[in-house]
């Protein structure tokens, strides 16, 4: 009995030693072979780089905007610290902790903008996108090469060749066209990061659990500590690490049992404590936001999530009609419940094979396992506004690849060396398809306007791909009018008219989609924005209406000033149905606040402007109340979220309050005038203060709320001493290349003060620059008459 007891004891030990002998040999060929690993690894970065290089020149799409583009908390380097001290993730239905992938963000932009507050070059957004995928599709192929190590692949087909199976696994991952949601749109880089770090971090804890040199099991599992922190610091589900590992340790080192069970859970407790240091990180600096209402109960979700997994399996076997954004699409969301059921029946059915495949077929089980538990967090019970995003499939597809070379190994178990030369024939083929299928779909990503035509040409009924494509024709047509502008300016008569017809091509396209939106979408979460987006574009083109008839003599005017006032009209019935439907939405206050702007400017044209009591002077006392009211809704969560929409609101508030002191004042309501300035002034200062947590000195919108304190404290309240450090703040950054108006007011108006504050020769050197850069304009005539 004692012998029988001590031969018990004794053959765990001699059965992992034998364990560790036979994954040391066969970890000592690749070794032997990183020439070879080398030189495949730079072909696979170099396929990448070629199949995604025309993602480069894409522009930036949905979440960019406010994640990138109108994000302060990424126009400063000096910020990065606060990144993993606060809460600066900006997303549209709330806000998460995740400093890493914002350090990138602020690298990029640091690297391709035009200094602090400018705009982002997203070429450099885009590269840095390409990068990081090639370095995940790289970081698969060294774990393909430690998992055909370990003690399950050890006597499969697929490790008698591993470094073919670890390239096939690795190019298919890289190439196949699904990626491209999450390359080619910036804000899916998040994916991309976690994936990466995910990757790294299970092949350093591969190659630490399969060497016997104490030094480097330590630095192996250090760094695979690392890399998780990495990974949960770049998106939420990367805190799955510690299970996926617990998972593999059983997955791929059998015999998991006794004492050895014991002795190998031991390994799992550094990750465990580095997942509650990552979890409470989450819970301190994770903030709240506005709770977005989810339009279905838990198992509505759920029930969802049948017709989704089905349309998942779909696009990995055949990626064809790929599309962005899956909004409204009733073949998913109102999906039968027979339609339901089948999804649900095929995600039976493959975890029924994973039980099946887990001795019999290992690599069947790991792609399986692994593409489920990646899509766990957005496909089960937890409700997400957006019930479908093919970007979600970007870590779940890590082992596509590998299921493929695997088969293809174990169908030619018997004659590995046509087996060989079928799997290369297969991924060269298979990859081929993918890379020219990844090429053609990155050109959909090329300019919003083509994204979003896609998108509704292949879902008609998608409002929000109507939205997008109806914002993006309103950008076009701005520009287009700024280009008439200055054609107009240049008296180029023929570029001038071939810009108004674009104008206005581009507007009635946007109205006609933004029309559209409302009717797919007329109350509800998020209905709000349609409403407000169509008034906000009817009024705009009302006011270009009104600029163009502002002349006595133009044609019909008293009919085309009517006209016009039933499009403003219009606008304000839609912003009205938008506050409805959110009345906390500060955008459609701004824009309320500008259409009664719109309709004091009606009055004030048309009437008797000698009283304060005039109707016109009405409107534009309320419009001040739309603007502070959208500055009360911003102030209301300080975060960075707020940021464009608070600098809107206050930079309205300054230009209408400006523009009413400067009307009193020309229609002799001298002490209306006075009495408006100094609140205008301290709404201007309310506005410095806000834009100095996210603004440069430098900026034209800040220079601009110092020539107009400037201007006001001066002209209307006599206060010399703000007057002069306001001044002296807007000049100290010298002269323009091309001076703005307000700029040259400033100007005029500081050599008036210098002239009438007993400094002349420094008043009168003032305005002779003015009459110098400025010849014959309405700056060099007033200058010339202080002058006298």
């Amino acid at each position: 009995m004692g012998k029988k007891k001590r031969k018990s004891r004794q053959a765990p030990v001699v059965a992992e030693e034998a364990i560790k002998k036979e994954d040391t040999a066969l970890l000592e060929k690749p070794r032997a072979k990183w020439r070879l690993h080398l030189i495949i690894s730079l072909a696979l970065f170099v396929i990448i780089i070629i199949a995604y290089h025309n993602a480069f020149g894409a522009d930036f799409h949905l979440d960019d905007d406010h994640v990138i583009k109108n994000n302060p908390a990424i126009f400063f380097l000096k910020n990065v610290p606060e990144y993993f001290t606060k809460n600066t993730t900006v997303k549209a239905g709330g806000e998460f902790y995740r400093p890493v992938l914002f350090v990138t963000y602020a690298v990029d932009y640091a690297l391709g903008s035009a200094g602090p507050g400018g705009r982002p070059d997203p070429y450099v957004f885009h590269v840095s996108n390409v990068i990081y995928h090639a370095l995940a599709v790289l970081a698969l192929y060294a774990l393909v090469l430690a998992m055909l190590s370990t003690p399950r692949f050890a006597k499969t087909a697929a490790a008698g060749m591993p470094v073919l199976a670890a390239f096939c696994s690795a190019l298919l991952f890289g190439l196949h066209p699904v990626q491209t949601q999450s390359v080619s749109y910036v804000s899916s880089r998040s994916e991309i990061l976690t994936t990466l770090f995910l990757l790294l971090s299970v092949t350093a804890y591969l190659r630490g659990r399969l060497t016997e040199k104490p030094r480097l099991v330590i630095t192996w599992m250090a760094a695979s500590i690392l890399f998780f922190f990495l990974a949960g610091l770049s998106k939420e589900y990367g805190l799955f690490l510690p299970f996926i590992l617990f998972g593999l340790e059983v997955f791929l080192f059998p015999g998991f049992e006794d004492a050895r069970f014991e002795v190998r859970a031991k390994r799992m407790v550094p990750f465990f404590a580095a997942l509650a240091v990552l979890a409470a990180l989450h819970g301190v600096f994770r903030e709240s936001a506005r709770i977005m209402e989810i339009p279905w109960s838990r198992w509505d979700y759920f029930a969802i999530q049948g017709r989704v997994l089905f349309h998942y399996f779909r696009i990995v076997l055949l990626p064809v009609r790929l599309l962005f954004d899956f909004n409204n699409d009733v073949s998913i969301v109102e999906a039968s419940a027979w339609v339901k059921f089948f999804g649900w029946f095929l995600v039976a059915c493959l975890i029924g094979m994973i039980v099946w495949a887990w001795r019999r077929f290992p690599a069947y089980a790991l792609a399986a396992l692994w593409f489920f538990v990646f899509l766990l967090p957005v496909s089960s019970f937890f409700p997400i506004f957006d019930v479908i995003f093919e970007h979600r499939l970007y870590a779940p597809l890590a082992f596509w690849g590998f299921l493929i070379a695997a088969a293809a190994a174990a169908a030619f178990r018997t004659r590995p060396d046509v087996g060989r030369i079928v799997l290369v024939g297969l991924t060269i083929v298979v990859g081929v398809f993918y890379g020219v299928a990844t090429f053609q779909r990155n050109k959909v990503y090329e300019t919003r306007g083509a994204l979003w035509k896609d998108v509704i040409e292949k879902l008609p009924n998608s409002n929000r791909g109507h939205l997008n494509y109806a914002n993006w024709h309103y950008d076009q047509a701005s520009g287009h009018y700024r280009g008439a502008v200055d054609a107009r300016n240049k008296k180029d008569v023929k570029e001038y008219k071939h810009r108004m017809e674009q104008y206005s091509h581009h507007m009635d396209v946007s109205i006609k989609h933004m029309r559209e939106v409302v009717r797919l979408l007329p109350s509800g979460p998020k209905s709000e924005i349609g409403w407000n987006n169509l008034g906000k574009i009817i009024l705009i083109r009302a006011r270009r209406k009104f600029e163009s008839a502002q002349g006595k003599d133009h044609p019909g005017r008293e009919k085309y000033l009517a006209e016009i006032r039933k499009e403003v009209k219009e606008s304000l019935v839609c912003i009205d149905r938008a506050l409805a439907e959110y009345p906390l939405y500060s955008v459609a206050h701004v824009n309320r606040g500008l259409i009664l702007i719109q309709l004091g400017d009606f009055e004030f044209e048309s009437g008797n402007a000698s009283s304060p009591d005039f109707p016109g002077y009405g409107f534009y006392l309320d419009s001040f109340i739309e603007f502070n009211c959208s500055i009360r809704i911003e102030n209301m969560p300080k975060n960075v979220q707020n940021f464009r929409n608070l600098i809107d609101a206050h930079r309205q508030l300054m230009d209408a309050s400006f523009n009413l002191v400067n009307r009193y004042a020309r229609s002799g309501l001298k002490r209306e005038a006075q009495g408006l300035a100094g609140k205008a002034r301290d709404w201007m200062r309310a506005f410095l203060k806000d834009a100095s947590n996210f603004k440069p000195e430098s900026d034209w919108e800040v220079l601009r709320a110092h020539s107009r304190i400037a201007i006001l404290s001066w002209a209307y309240l006599r206060d010399a001493g703000t007057a002069r450090s306001n001044f002296k703040k807007l000049f100290s950054f010298g002269l323009p290349k091309q001076a703005p108006p307000w700029w040259m007011d400033a100007r005029v108006h500081f050599g008036e003060m210098l002239l009438r504050t007993g400094e002349a020769a420094s008043g009168r050197k003032v305005l002779e620059e003015v009459r110098r850069i400025a010849p014959g304009s309405r700056w060099a005539k007033r200058a010339g008459e202080l002058l006298k």
